[in-house]
Formats: structure tokens, C-alpha cells, sequence
């Protein structure tokens, strides 16, 4: 560390007469230092104080250094006439500063000045090494802000010119000394950019603007707006940008109407309404309206409102300049597919009325890409059409084609799950590939994609109601989807509380009229899923489908309605049986086999009923099996009746019936064993020997249980007596009557063993004694 000597303090005295403090040692103003005596007179109310304030304020609000000069003049006169010391004081040191700012402080110093060296250090390690704009400040920068307004004089003068100082080389470096003033915050600093800014070289003029602060040296940069040099404008303009204070609006906003793109984007960031206005101007060039249009774009986003919608359709249908229609529709497209989601209903009826209403007043394939990120039905289909339109009037595989297709499958990327039924009505709509190119192919794949998507997250009666209008391949295409989502929702049986709705059937009629055995299959599951008894014919149909997977898919089906309508599965049971009747004149096997999943006595009834009408062995065949099922003893005696008249054929069926008389041991049967265990089918007949020795089984523990049930009642007799026995005042007779209840372990006399241990005769203790050891083994 150096010491301050006298001759160091006269050197600081001499090169910076304002301390970084803003403090001077007292001293009285003299002609050398520029005073001047005033001659103006003071009002009477002017007191020395209120003129320092005066000429403060003007110093460092106004920046009228001439005025300030003036002030603290007319300060020391009134202080010098009051004799008041204080603002004598304050007085001469502003005007002392005010001169500095002016003129800049004298720079002749003694080269062997430690503190002046030190400067020169700092300066030259300054001017080599580059600094970027925002980057971070070097050594040097950050070590000759220090020295506070010592180094300021240095700083001006190495900003415009090389010099030597300290036996160093200081590089002239306009742009690193003015970051370094900008960066101080002492009126010196500021009073020194202000002379540069005045200065003849445009260079250092925007080195000025380019880094002073937009708050406190705000003067600098709205007096750079009126530079002679458009780089000088341009740089005071984005500095002044960086400030977020709507007061600047009355400045901007008058650039940003000039085109400057800066001034757009900052004004656009406030007041988005105001850069709309500029854009739909016509009394401005294009040149302007364009990057108006941008700048909103990028910037703060345009609220959805009427104004805004009309203001950009107008733009866009405005045919004398092209490129800004096609920018307004493009924006628009933006605006509704990435930020005004939802889009409110009035806006997008606006915007789908307007454009569909006059394709031809708007550019295409802008205002159908506008369409489609409306997202409303008509909208997306009409813009199908209107892009291939677009698309075949482009160059065979040129660059717009490409990006033309790129865009479209964006923009329905973005669509979401409502968008469903308005992208298959657009599908529908476009026409099939065919052989003359890739457009239309392409762009009917683009949209079968966007509808495969699309069919994961659209609603169970979206998808029923789109398939309306679609034939051919394109209904091919969409039923495997359906069958998908059915397989998906209901491969497993419905679940409780969910079922299919009945805007369905159309679609599941179709289905199941398919060559596609996947497709009849899924629409089997459907048709299920409904839950209501009056889709039973169509799966009574399926159930004769020529592939077992339909069938099996039918079956399952016929099960979950009847389990869940019941109260109408008879009655359309019934109605479908005489609908056969009434076609083929004979009763429908696989109805019959279906009443099993009646109701036990509706099933029995309808069985009594149709075996009558009926001959055919295999409709008899069916309801027998449907009564094997049915519980109860009605079932058994329908099953036992009925079984003389059964066929041979139905050999199946009567072993079921033997199996269950048998695991039911139904009594009445066994007449009809006899018969049963001749049967010509082996499988009867093995069933009826289990019958029949289940039977026997049966009849032999019931007089196995009748002979130990007589046994043990002639055993509780001789125990009665016995117990009576022991109650004879003959001792002998009672001693023989407890050996005997000993013998029997006649666990019931224990009580009154217990109590003969009283009587007094030892013959009959001792007997006693061990009748109760043999009952304990």
C-alpha cells in the first residue's frame, strides 16, 4: 500500500477536483476556476439554500448545465451577503462540479503518481482484452472504478484517443472505457458520456447509447433518437427497449410505426392492440405491417376478442398485398391452435362463416390451414379438400408440396380428441387413392392417421354417430377400429354399470354383415354390450355365423342380455321362435337352446310349450338340455318324462339326465333304470351304472343307520334299567348293576355313580369305583 503524501493529495486535487464522494476541500470560488461575479439579483425570497436546490435539480433532473452554472452563482452571492458558511460551502462545490461536467476535469499530472499509475495499469490491461457488450467486465475494468472520478478524465480520454501515461501505451477503446463511465454512477462519469455523445465520431456516439443505463442516463438515449446516424438511432432504441417502463410508449411507439422491429416487439409486449393497429394500416408500407404482424406473433399474444378476429380476417382478405394476407391467416391459424385453446364458440363461428363462406377471397393454402386449426366440423372437412385442391395445383414433389404436407399433418397432430367426428367427415369426404400420384394418396393417409389418433380418445357416441357416410374401404377402415375399441371395452363381458350405447347399432349392423370375420365377431360383442333383450334375433343370426369365433363371441353375448333384461329376453325369445315358425315352418334350434338362460320357470314352461309343437329330434335335443340345467324337482319330473320319447341321436342330452338323477338321487327314476342301463349309447349306460350305484350306495346307509338307529335304542332301554337297579336296598343287586353300567361305559349313568360313592357300603364304593375307571378309558 502506498501513503497519501502531499504531493499525491496535490496531484488528486489537481486531475479530479470532484472526489468520488462529490466533496472538495472549502475554498473560495476564484477567476481561475471560472467565477464570475452575478449580476442578476435574487428574488427576495431566494435564500441561499433554496438556490442550491435550484441549481441541484437542475444539475441532475434537467441536465441544464448552464442554468445549474447560473443557480449556484446566485447561491454564493446570497450566502456571501448572509454569511452563512454551510451553504457558502455547498454552494462553491456544485459550482466547482458543474464546471468539470462541463468543460472536464485538467489532466495534467505528474507521471511518477502512484495512484495515477496504477490507472494507466488498469487502462492498459483494458485495451488488451476484448470484452463482449454483456459479458462479464475484466480485471481492469472492475479495478479502475476504484479510483472513482480520479480515473474519469483517464477513461474520457482514452475512450477517443492513445496517449502515454506512466511510461505505458494506452490504447484508444471507446467501447470498454464508456462501459466503465455508464458503469461508475458519479455525476462525472454521466457528465463525461454526455460530452462524448457530443462528440464528432458516430462510433463513439453509439458506444454512448449502446451502454448507458435506460433509467438513470435516459436523456443520453432519447436524445440518441434524434442522431444524425440511423446506427445511432437504432442502438439508442434498443436500449431503451430494455427497460420495461410504459412511460417510453410515447417515444417507442412512434418508432415502432417507422417499422423498427425493436420498438414493435416492446410496444407489442404493452400494448398488443396498438401493434395490430399498425399492421392493418393501410396508409403504412408493407415494409411495416409485415414485422407489425411478426412482432405480435412472437410477442405478448393477442387476446381472443371480435376486434382482433374481424381485424385479422380483414387483413387477410385484403387482396392488393398478398404476403400480408397470407401472414394474417397464418397468425390466425396460430393463434387458435396453440393459444386461444379453448377457442370460444362465437370466434370460431366467425372465422369458419368467413373463410368457408369466400374460399376464393383468401389465399390459399393459408386459409385452410386457418380452417383446420379452427377445429369445427365443416371447417376441417371443407379444409380437406381445399388442401388437396392446393396441393395438386403445386409442382409434382417440388419443396412446397412438401412443406404444404408437413404443415397439414402438423396442424392436425395438434387437433384433439373433439376434433373426432370432424376429421372422419373429412375423410369421408376426400376422394380414394387412385393411381395418378402421391398427392391425393398422401393426403387421404394423412387424414387416416389423424382419424386413428384420434378414435383413442374420442367419446363411445362420437364414434357410433361418424360412422354415418362412410363406404367401402373407408368404412373397412374405420369398423376396425370400432372393433378394436369394442374388443378393448368389452372383449371381457360388460362390466357392472357400463354398457354400450344404442347409437351403436347402425354401426354394429354393418359390422356384422361384414365378410371380415373379425369385424362380425367385435360386432357379436357389441351387439352384447347393448344389454337389451332386442338385439337377441341378430344374435340368435350370429350364432349360426359359419366361424366358431362368431359364434362363440354370439354366445357369450346372448348370455349377458338375457342376464341383464330378463324381464323382456322371454317375451322376445317367444317373438322370435313364432317369427321362425312363421318363415321356415318349423321352431329354431338355437332359439330352443337359448331358454336356458331364462328364468327356471320360464324356461320350464317355454320347454313344456315348444316340445309339444314341435317334432324335430334336435329341438327336442336342445330343450332337454336346457331342463338339465334347471333346477328343482319340476325339471326332474319334465326330464323323466320325456325321456321315452327322446332319439337315439340324443344321447348326450339323456346322459346328463341320468347323471343328475343320479347326483340328485331322484327315487322315481329308478324304474326307468332298468332301461337306461340297456341304452344303446355306452355313455348312458355308464351313467346309469353310477346312477344306479349311487342308488344302491344310498339304499344300503340307509339300512346300515335303520339297524344302528334299533340297536342303540334297545342299548338306552337296558341302561335305563340298570340306572334303576342301583337304587335297590339290596347291596348285591346294586353292585351288580354298576358292574354292568362299568361294562356298557355307560357314560350317561356317570352322575349316578358319582352320587353312590355316599352310600356307606364298601362292597359298593369299591364297585363304584371301578365303574368310573372303565368310563374314564
Amino acid at each position: 500500500m502506498h501513503s497519501l503524501t502531499t504531493r499525491t493529495l496535490t496531484t488528486l486535487l489537481l486531475t479530479a477536483p470532484i472526489l468520488a464522494q462529490g466533496e472538495n476541500p472549502p475554498a473560495q470560488p476564484t477567476a481561475a476556476l471560472g467565477y464570475v461575479q452575478s449580476t442578476n439579483q435574487g428574488k427576495p425570497t431566494d435564500t441561499p439554500a433554496s438556490l442550491v436546490e435550484q441549481a441541484l435539480y437542475a444539475e441532475e433532473h434537467e441536465r441544464d448545465f448552464a442554468r445549474a452554472t447560473e443557480l449556484f452563482q446566485r447561491a454564493l452571492d446570497a450566502a456571501r451577503q448572509a454569511n452563512d458558511a454551510t451553504q457558502l460551502d455547498r454552494a462553491t462545490k456544485g459550482f466547482n462540479r458543474v464546471l468539470a461536467r462541463q468543460r472536464g476535469a485538467p489532466i495534467d499530472a505528474p507521471q511518477d503518481d502512484p495512484i495515477l499509475c496504477s490507472i494507466a495499469r488498469c487502462l492498459r490491461y483494458m485495451g488488451a482484452t476484448l470484452t463482449a457488450r454483456n459479458g462479464e467486465a475484466v480485471p481492469g475494468e472492475l479495478d479502475i472504478r476504484l479510483y472513482g472520478s480520479a480515473a474519469v478524465p483517464w477513461l474520457e480520454k482514452a475512450a477517443t484517443q492513445q496517449f502515454d501515461l506512466c511510461g505505458q501505451r494506452i490504447s484508444g477503446s471507446v467501447e470498454r472505457c464508456v462501459r466503465v463511465l455508464a458503469g461508475m454512477g458519479l455525476p462525472e462519469a454521466d457528465a463525461a458520456l454526455e460530452r462524448l455523445a457530443k462528440s464528432t465520431d458516430p462510433l463513439t456516439r453509439r458506444a454512448v447509447v449502446g451502454f448507458c443505463d435506460p433509467g438513470a442516463q435516459r436523456s443520453l438515449l432519447l436524445a440518441g433518437l434524434q442522431d444524425a446516424t440511423a446506427s445511432v438511432r437504432e442502438t439508442a432504441l434498443i436500449t431503451l427497449a430494455e427497460s420495461k417502463d410504459r412511460a417510453l410508449a410515447k417515444v417507442i411507439e412512434p418508432e415502432a410505426r417507422r417499422g423498427q422491429w425493436v420498438a414493435l416487439r416492446w410496444l407489442a409486449s404493452f400494448d398488443a392492440m396498438k401493434v395490430l393497429a399498425i399492421a392493418v394500416d393501410t396508409k403504412l408500407g408493407e415494409d411495416v405491417r409485415k414485422p407489425a404482424l411478426k412482432a405480435l406473433y412472437e410477442g405478448a399474444p393477442l387476446k381472443p376478442t371480435p376486434e382482433t378476429v374481424d381485424a385479422l380476417l380483414g387483413l387477410a382478405g385484403s387482396t392488393s398485398t398478398p404476403q400480408l394476407a397470407t401472414d394474417a391467416l397464418e397468425m390466425l391459424a396460430g393463434l387458435t391452435r396453440e393459444t386461444w385453446r379453448p377457442l370460444p364458440e362465437d370466434l370460431r363461428k366467425k372465422i369458419e362463416t368467413t373463410l368457408i363462406a369466400s374460399p376464393d377471397a383468401y389465399p390459399q393454402p393459408a386459409a385452410s390451414l386457418a380452417l383446420l386449426s379452427v377445429g369445427g366440423g365443416q371447417a376441417i372437412a371443407a379444409s380437406a379438400k381445399q388442401l388437396l385442391a392446393a396441393l395438386e395445383k403445386l409442382r409434382e414433389q417440388s419443396p412446397e408440396q412438401a412443406e404444404l404436407a408437413s404443415r397439414v399433418q402438423h396442424a392436425l397432430a395438434q387437433l384433439e380428441g373433439d376434433a373426432f367426428p370432424f376429421v372422419v367427415r373429412a375423410y369421408s369426404e376426400l376422394p380414394l387413392a387412385d393411381d395418378r400420384g402421391s398427392l391425393r394418396n398422401g393426403m387421404l393417409n394423412v387424414y387416416r392417421d389423424a382419424v386413428r389418433r384420434l378414435a383413442s380418445q374420442a367419446s363411445s357416441l362420437e364414434f357410433a354417430r361418424s360412422a354415418q357416410g362412410l363406404e367401402g374401404e373407408k368404412f373397412a377402415f374405420y369398423a376396425t377400429l370400432a372393433a378394436r375399441s369394442l374388443r378393448e371395452r368389452f372383449g371381457q363381458g360388460p362390466r357392472p354399470g357400463v354398457k354400450l350405447e344404442k347409437e351403436w347399432l347402425p354401426l354394429l349392423s354393418r359390422m356384422g354383415a361384414s365378410a371380415d370375420e373379425e369385424l362380425r365377431a367385435a360386432a357379436a360383442i357389441g351387439l352384447g354390450a347393448l344389454l337389451d333383450a332386442s338385439v337377441l334375433p341378430d344374435l340368435i343370426t350370429a350364432s349360426n355365423d359359419p366361424s366358431g369365433r362368431v359364434q362363440s363371441a354370439a354366445a357369450n353375448a346372448v348370455g349377458y342380455v338375457i342376464g341383464a333384461d330378463r324381464a323382456n329376453a322371454r317375451r322376445v325369445l317367444e317373438d322370435a321362435m313364432a317369427t321362425a315358425v312363421r318363415q321356415t315352418g318349423k321352431h329354431s334350434t338355437e332359439i330352443a337352446g337359448m331358454l336356458g338362460r331364462l328364468e327356471s320357470k320360464d324356461a320350464l314352461e317355454l320347454a313344456e310349450r315348444y316340445w309339444k309343437e314341435s317334432q324335430d329330434p334336435w329341438v327336442r335335443d336342445a330343450l332337454y338340455r336346457v331342463v338339465c340345467n334347471v333346477d328343482g324337482p319340476a325339471a326332474l319330473d319334465f326330464l323323466l318324462r320325456k325321456l321315452p320319447e327322446m332319439q337315439a341321436s340324443s344321447g348326450y342330452a339323456r346322459k346328463l339326465a341320468v347323471e343328475r338323477f343320479g347326483s340328485e338321487l331322484y327315487e322315481p327314476a329308478l324304474d326307468a333304470m332298468e332301461q337306461l342301463l340297456r341304452d344303446p349309447d355306452d355313455s348312458v349306460r355308464a351313467a346309469a351304472r353310477g346312477a344306479f350305484a349311487a342308488f344302491k350306495a344310498q339304499r344300503e346307509a340307509l339300512a346300515e343307520f335303520a339297524a344302528w338307529k334299533a340297536t342303540a335304542s334297545e342299548a338306552r332301554t337296558t341302561i335305563d334299567e340298570l340306572l334303576m337297579l342301583t337304587e335297590s336296598p339290596n347291596v348285591d343287586v346294586v353292585v351288580g348293576a354298576v358292574k354292568a353300567l362299568g361294562a356298557l361305559k355307560a357314560s350317561a349313568a356317570y352322575p349316578k355313580l358319582v352320587r353312590l360313592l355316599e352310600r356307606k357300603e364298601p362292597e359298593i364304593k369299591t364297585a363304584v369305583q371301578a365303574a368310573l375307571d372303565k368310563l374314564g378309558e
